[in-house]
């Protein structure tokens, strides 16, 4: 898999051949060969439900068997876990499906699940203090929590909330409820069409840009699908993302920082690196080529 480095990356620059990624999905969606994730995520089995702050730094996911929110750092080599946070009650008997968002002002808040022992399940949100706890969390207000059962797994891109709903073990329905960002409430929430919700169990959606990244067993096993938004506002048929088949891939989450795809497979931390065209490729070495002799023939000169 090739990948940029960071001289060549300020070649790219220079020679103006490229562009830094914005937040954007990858198109076309092309990822090298997965790879554990880096670093010592603890519990080590059974997680997911990553979420990673924009500049790809810091990490929250999921220990699916305890339903427990757990955080993560970057060294610069590999992640370091931070443990489980205190979030919001203390009478709260499970906390999951955590997200993160980067407000305009650099506020950072979590919006996950949480509820107690069997009792459905409410969206919540929690603010990041500077000291790096979390604020007590609060119900998101509007219409998602009072008129759906058992909303989970909420991803927040400021202009939209994605969730799901389980309508049973085997089924699960993406839905969308708009921010009204005056009153600070959801409004009522929507049903995302048949062309995502085919009946079968869609989970975990995050947006990037016009691009929906989600995991659906619509194929038979769990895989990591996408669908964008066309320009008349009507979602594409899925693709599924090439990342090696066979296995259980879930609870995705794509870094435009990182150009990394987080994922679970089969129970464990996995990631897969964006790789380039090789069009692009070709582009970035005939620019390098380019500017060293532009170098080379100007020491000559002088």
């Amino acid at each position: 898999m090739v990948r940029l480095t960071s001289s060549l990356a300020v070649l790219v620059v220079l020679v103006g051949v490229g562009q830094v990624r914005g937040v954007v999905f990858p198109d076309p969606p092309l990822f090298g060969e997965p790879i554990r994730v880096p670093g010592d995520l603890l519990p080590t089995e059974q997680i997911g439900g990553y979420s990673l702050n924009p500049d790809g730094s810091f990490m929250v996911y999921q220990h699916g068997s305890g339903f427990t929110i757990h955080e993560a750092e970057w060294d610069g080599i590999e992640w370091i876990t931070l443990g489980n946070p205190t979030i919001g009650s203390d009478d709260w008997t499970w906390e999951s499906t955590p997200s993160l968002y980067s407000a305009t002002d650099g506020q950072l808040w979590l919006y996950y699940t949480a509820g107690h022992g069997s009792s459905p399940s409410e969206i919540y949100r929690s603010r990041r203090l500077e000291d790096g706890t979390w604020d007590t969390g609060e119900k998101i207000l509007g219409a998602v929590n009072s008129t759906l059962d058992n909303p989970s797994a909420p991803m927040f891109d400021g202009e939209n909330l994605y969730f799901r709903v389980g309508l049973s073990d085997s089924v699960c329905d993406l839905w969308v409820s708009p921010y009204d960002s005056g009153l600070k409430t959801f409004g009522i929430p929507q049903l995302l069409p048949a062309t995502i919700n085919d009946g079968s169990y869609n989970n975990r959606p995050q947006m990037i840009g016009d691009t929906l990244l989600f995991s659906s067993d619509r194929d038979g096993t769990h895989d990591i699908w996408t669908s964008t938004l066309d320009g008349l506002g009507d979602w594409e048929a899925p693709l599924k993302l090439a990342i090696g088949g066979g296995h259980d891939d879930e609870g995705p989450w794509y870094s435009a920082a990182r150009e990394t795809l987080y994922f679970t497979r089969d129970g464990l931390a996995y990631q897969s690196q964006v790789v380039p065209e090789p069009s692009t490729i070709i582009l970035l070495l005939t620019g390098a080529v380019g500017f060293l002799a532009c170098v080379w023939r100007r020491k000559r000169v002088v």
